[in-house]
């Protein structure tokens, strides 16, 4: 093998291993941001049945949010 082909495999090796780790950080932001995506739209869902409780202690049925 000469030694442009031996620097290009070495180049391309090593630019396969900056994907690779590349590639696992993104899937870790991906899987955590999913995460907490899930948990505020569930706080999200909380709120909005605690202020249809309020607006309903108030006697404000007619105002209660529809999201």
């Amino acid at each position: 093998m000469s030694d442009m082909e031996n620097t290009k495999d070495k180049f391309l090796a090593s630019m396969l291993e900056g994907y690779e780790k590349g590639l696992e950080g993104i899937s870790n932001y991906i899987e955590e941001t999913q995460t907490q995506l899930e948990q505020a739209t569930a706080r999200r869902e909380e709120m909005i049945r605690d202020i249809d409780e309020l607006k309903a202690l108030l006697g404000l049925e007619e105002e209660v949010v529809n999201n």
